[in-house]
């Protein structure tokens, strides 16, 4: 922790002995805009236009939801191209748009392995599926099951392993382990030799990716329903969204219990998609409330803490759900921000003091458990305590996405900068997410194309042809909202190829090129800056259509200013 931040948080990283015995923060009431200090106005004001301009805006947010959706959809049609029955998911805050520069925040994949039939009941069993049966032990956390093995050719357990990851009970039942992905990342990392990252379900040989290989359940556990029966304002979520999520399931992950025997047969439950949903339902000013809460987190609690015990970001955001359903619509404005702040750090303070913070959407479960000592706890509390106190002032010695010295200098009507200091990061996070969506979606088709190189023109505009109406085939019924945008993207790029090699093939037959290729370009121009237009330019030329050419060039010219970045040049996100 910088001495800055020490000074301004004083001695609330200090160690204390015990909790103390402060009331509970559970039911807090907002407070009246009387009983606020005058400055939290224009404070929130100023913080929310900072927020804003380092990339937590609608616009930005925007831009990273349906990117990584697209990513997302293109993964999944590549994977089942390549012979995986697999659907991909891009959680976190990357796909949230809950993020910024500073926080350097990973990328979180889940793999659902859909050969894999999970039942909730014996009613869900299917004939030649691998069928996995989830069972409550008395043992298992609230949170957590077991996965028995069930025969594919009939509805009864299993009582001969099935592979190496089958574990057999003194009651000769057959469980899943969970240690599969642990394995088979451990082996990638060991075939390519490169290094090997783990954290609870993730196991990645990318340090910038946080990889879980999941089950899906088409059924909401039981530990779930409470959530959608209790009571509530009703303003969030509503009626139609709590209908809507019903048929979201949830995910097993490859995550036992730490305090278990067994949690290496343990797998944990998580309703990431559901809580996507409440995400995405979210006001922009919301956002900018949680992402405060995570600059917090990483850049003042954690250091305080000296990383002895750990608040994360699923913490914050368990505060934020419960804010969001608790506060009236109306205190989410601008003007209020810091308010909206300060109620979710109470929240995390109530929490801290009883030694329980509730999940949002999964009963009985503790998030505090396994991450926090009771010392640590009190410590937490200290911290939290001093934020609240000094009004976040802590924010302004925060020098991440130079936050501090744009809360200093930014005026509260207009969002001015001294001699181009503190340049918008709009610009950069656009790039790197354009740069990133583009290779990614794209990298499966430059491998497919560097497999075809052998082949003559006629060949290679028959495998278009046919790869098209394959991956057509695939994408049909996939659960994503960009599922039709992410293969237009896709033609279009196969459009283009299919253009080029067409003309290569009349070319290389000594005929004229005809005129019908002139329309599969025009078609492709939308997948880039650069190449697409300048193939279509050097087909004019080979009409001696010069001056539509010339037009082209230009126009390229026009495209390539300070915002467009050669995808070829780095491997970004590789």
């Amino acid at each position: 922790m910088s001495p800055r931040l020490s000074r301004a948080l004083g001695d609330a990283g200090s160690t204390v002995k015990e909790k103390s015995d402060k009331p509970s923060y559970n039911t807090i009431v907002p407070l009246r805009m009387e009983d606020l200090p005058a400055f939290y106005r224009p404070m929130s004001l100023r913080l929310s236009r900072v927020l804003g301009d380092i990339g937590v805006n609608s616009w930005m947010v925007r831009r990273r939801r349906r990117n990584f959706l697209m990513i997302e959809a293109s993964a999944t049609i590549n994977s089942k191209l390549y012979g995986l029955d697999v659907t991909n998911f891009y959680f976190g805050s990357q796909s949230e748009g809950t993020t910024t520069p500073g926080l350097n925040s990973d990328i979180d994949l889940f793999a659902s392995l859909n050969r894999t039939n999970i039942m909730s009941s014996w009613s869900e069993w299917e004939f030649g599926r691998t069928n996995y049966l989830m069972v409550k032990e008395e043992t298992c956390s609230p949170q957590h099951y077991l996965l028995q093995e069930i025969r594919p050719e009939s509805p009864e357990p299993a009582r001969i392993p099935s592979d190496m990851f089958s574990v057999v009970d003194s009651n000769g039942r057959v469980f899943h382990s969970n240690l599969f992905s642990e394995v088979y990342a451990r082996q990638l990392a060991e075939n390519y030799n490169c290094h090997y990252f783990s954290s609870g379900p993730s196991h990645s040989v990318l340090k910038m990716y946080d990889i879980v290989y999941a089950f899906w359940c088409k059924s909401i556990p039981p530990e779930c329903h409470e959530w959608f029966e209790r009571p509530r304002p009703g303003h969030w979520p509503t009626p139609t969204m709590l209908r809507d999520v019903r048929g979201c399931g949830c995910f097993l992950l490859p995550d036992g219990h730490f305090d278990s025997c067994e949690n290496y047969i343990e797998w944990r439950i998580s309703p990431s998609l559901i809580e996507r949903t409440l995400m995405f339902s979210m006001k922009t000013l919301q956002l900018k409330c949680y992402v405060v809460l995570k600059i917090l987190k990483s850049h003042v609690i954690n250091p305080c803490l000296n990383y002895n015990g750990k608040l994360t970001s699923f913490h914050c955001k368990i505060a934020l759900f419960f804010a969001a359903e608790r506060l009236p619509p109306g205190m989410w404005k601008e003007d209020r921000l810091m308010e909206c702040i300060v109620y979710c750090l109470k929240l995390l303070l109530g929490w801290t003091n009883t030694g329980m913070c509730p999940h949002y959407l999964v009963a009985g479960v503790n998030l505090f458990h396994g991450k926090f000592t009771n010392p640590q706890l009190a410590n937490l509390s200290k911290i939290l305590s001093k934020i609240i106190d000094n009004h976040l002032a802590i924010l302004a010695h925060i020098q991440a996405d130079e936050l501090g010295n744009r809360i200093v200098i930014t005026h509260i009507r207009t969002v001015r900068y001294s001699e181009g200091f503190l340049i918008s990061t709009n610009n950069s996070s656009c790039r790197w997410l354009s740069v990133f969506a583009h290779i990614r979606i794209n990298k499966h088709l430059l491998f497919i194309l560097s497999k075809t190189s052998d082949l003559m023109p006629e060949q290679m505009s028959i495998f278009v042809g046919l790869y098209l109406q394959t991956a057509l085939t695939h994408a049909h019924g996939l659960p994503f909202p960009l599922i039709e945008e992410c293969f237009r993207y896709t033609s279009k790029q196969f459009l283009s190829i299919l253009a080029s090699t067409a003309a290569s093939c009349c070319i290389w037959n000594g005929y004229g090129v005809p005129r019908n290729i002139l329309f599969l370009f025009e078609s492709s121009l939308d997948t880039d800056v650069a190449s697409s237009r300048l193939k279509l330019a050097s087909f004019l030329i080979c009409h001696n259509e010069l001056e539509r050419a010339v037009e082209m060039l230009n126009d390229v010219e026009r495209r390539y200013d300070d915002s467009v970045q050669p995808s070829g040049s780095k491997e970004i996100g590789k």
